[in-house]
Order: structure tokens, then sequence, then C-alpha cells
């Protein structure tokens, strides 16, 4: 069982979730920057982590978000892997979670991606991710900061794009899915935790050497815009996008498979 963490610049971080992944008797790889190589080197071997944790890094340099969710998935596959977890450094299991769950979900060839949830989800579900134990369809983007992927049908779909260096990625991903007959599920009975505020240092603000985030998120809007201008807003305008329109223009009844429709994931 094997967990994927794209991570820049937060070793504090990397102290907190690491330890709850290996409490699962998950082999941890660490996607970092070359340049970091040797910092996250001294780092898991101070932490006793040595034959736990591996690191690994893109020849290509900073390059973003998307080509290192990329280069994870292209790593996955050379070690012959059937599902991964995929997640950022400010994620971690829940105490008593089996994150194992999302790996059995995420091996069949039915699944894209799968999610785990966290309290917020509530809210976004309308209470669904709370009451329930169970897979439930996603009809919308927030189950992607935890979760499953099935290997193969993750690259059949073009894998995360590395143009998308800072924004947009795992949607993109969830898109050509949607567009390809397979929505994004969650699990409601596999819970994670945020660590650290929004935009903290590291991270995404680490790739953005120039500090003019608005405008590199621009950029990848007018990317994601032109390939889905009908579901997606304008890359000047409020960041929007329509997914039950695009659900119902490409996964006929889905409603049916959705809980928060009154409908069952089978």
């Amino acid at each position: 069982m094997s967990v994927y963490i794209i991570t820049r610049n937060r070793p504090g971080n990397l102290k907190k979730v690491v330890p709850r992944w290996l409490e699962q008797s998950m082999h941890v790889t660490l996607v970092v920057e070359g340049s970091e190589q040797e910092r996250h080197r001294v780092l898991v071997s101070g932490m006793g982590w040595t034959d736990k944790v591996d690191i690994i890094s893109p020849k290509a340099v900073n390059l973003g978000v998307g080509h290192a969710r990329r280069f994870a998935v292209a790593n996955a596959a050379l070690r012959r892997l059937d599902s991964i977890i995929m997640s950022d450094d400010d994620m971690r299991p829940s105490p008593g979670s089996d994150m194992g769950k999302l790996l059995r979900e995420a091996a069949s060839p039915k699944v894209l991606g799968i999610g785990a949830v966290r309290p917020l989800h509530d809210w976004f579900s309308g209470g669904a991710t709370k009451d329930r134990n169970d897979v439930i369809l996603c009809p919308g983007g927030w189950g992607m900061q935890l979760f499953a992927l099935n290997v193969q049908n993750t690259e059949i779909m073009g894998s995360f794009d590395s143009l998308l260096d800072c924004f947009g990625e795992d949607h993109e991903l969830m898109r050509n899915g949607i567009a390809a007959g397979i929505p994004w599920l969650v699990h409601c009975g596999v819970k994670c935790d945020a660590i650290g505020a929004r935009y903290a240092n590291g991270g995404i603000n680490s790739y953005i050497s120039d500090g003019d985030r608005h405008a590199r998120e621009v950029a990848c809007r007018r990317i994601i815009h032109g390939r889905w201008p009908r579901y997606v807003s304008k890359p000047e305008d409020s960041p929007r996008m329509a997914w039950q329109k695009m659900l119902d223009d490409y996964i006929t009844g889905w409603r049916h498979l959705s809980a928060m429709h009154g409908g069952e994931w089978r």
C-alpha cells in the first residue's frame, strides 16, 4: 500500500503527517524538487523513516504541482501499482480511519479516483458524508485533497497536466474522467484532517517565484477555459465550475448513482 505526498518546503508538516501514514503500514513516497532532495534525506534519516519512506524528484525543475503529480503517477506505473493514494502535505488520515479502503476501491477498473472526506464536506454534500459510511458519487470538486487513484485509468485519462502548474490540475483529471463516463467518488467512512492554514508558506507558494499567484492562476485558467468553455468561468472572472451540468452532458442518469440526489453508487 503506497501513498505519494507532493511536498515542498514544509518539513514541519511532514513530521506531523508521515507518522499517521506509517501507522497504517503505508509505504510513503515524498515527491520533492531536486534541490530539496538532501534536505529531505536528512529529515527522513533523522526521524528514523529510512526503510519506510522514499524520496523522488522530477528531472525537470520547478514545473509546479501538475507536473509533480504527473511524475508521481508515472512512478507508480513503473512500480506496477494498481492503485495509490495521492495526498497534499497539509492533509493526514484521521485517527482510526482505514486508508486501505480507498486503495481497494480505487483498484476497481470502474474507478478513476476516490477521495477521503473531512468535516467541511458535510456542508458541501448536504450532510451525506456525515451520515453515511460507504462510497458515494461526488457531484462537485471537493473530494481531491487526499484521494486514491486507479493508476491505469489515470494514465488513460491523460494523467495530470504539467501545464497546470498552480491551479486546477486535480479538477482537470476529474473533468477528463467525467468526459469518459467515470465520475469521481468519495468514501464517507474514510476521514482525513487538515493541518496548517490555507496559503501557508511552502507548497504551491514555493513554485511561484515571481510572487504573482493571481497571474499564474489566470494563465492556468485560460488553458482550462479553452478546453471546457461550456462549464468553467472565464479566466478573469471568479472561478466557477458547472459540475452537474457537465455530468448531465456526459453521464446519462448519473443522479440515480448519486446519494445526494436520492440514488446509490453501484
